[in-house]
């Protein structure tokens, strides 16, 4: 017969720390920045969402947009290029097609493909997460009919 000494179960409750610990930091890793939910622990499901961006009421090609949600704990930013025709197709920055449901705050990001003639009539408050009040909502099931318009003017619309 051996004698128990208090080593191995020390072992063992030391093993069963390292394994919660480990099985702990996995979990959480799979919400990482590079994972779906861009970090935030969300479902990885994105809902498909594309649709047209128009200037004044006209579409508009080479525009990049960006999109910051309203709620934070909507999930992560989307970008997009428009197209011919104004059409664009949102995604993750980490190139994952659709974005969460919920609803985002709408900016155009500097880019020198625009038109000068457009790009010039931009109000600053596009450029800027923190004062656009252009608001786009991503529905359950998503959406292929997402109209973003921007205004020359002050004034600004939101859309769905």
């Amino acid at each position: 017969m051996t004698k128990r000494t208090g080593s191995s179960c020390a072992m063992w409750r030391g093993g069963s720390l390292g394994l919660v610990m480990a099985l702990g930091m996995m979990m959480v890793g799979c919400g990482g920045a590079g994972g779906p939910g861009g970090g935030l622990g969300l479902s990885g499901a994105l809902s498909p969402a594309s649709g047209v961006a128009t200037f004044d009421g006209k579409p508009v090609e080479n525009l990049s947009l960006q999109l910051v949600p309203v709620d934070p704990n909507t999930g992560e930013g989307l970008i997009a290029t428009t197209g011919p025709e104004g059409r664009f197709e949102l995604g993750t920055t980490d190139g994952r097609k659709g974005g969460q449901p919920g609803r985002y705050k709408v900016t155009i990001l500097p880019s020198f493909q625009v038109d000068k003639a457009i790009s010039s009539r931009i109000p600053d408050s596009y450029k800027d997460p923190t004062l656009t009040n252009l608001i786009v909502e991503i529905p359950q099931g998503g959406s292929s009919d997402l109209k973003i318009d921007f205004q020359s003017s002050a004034t600004t619309r939101s859309n769905r």
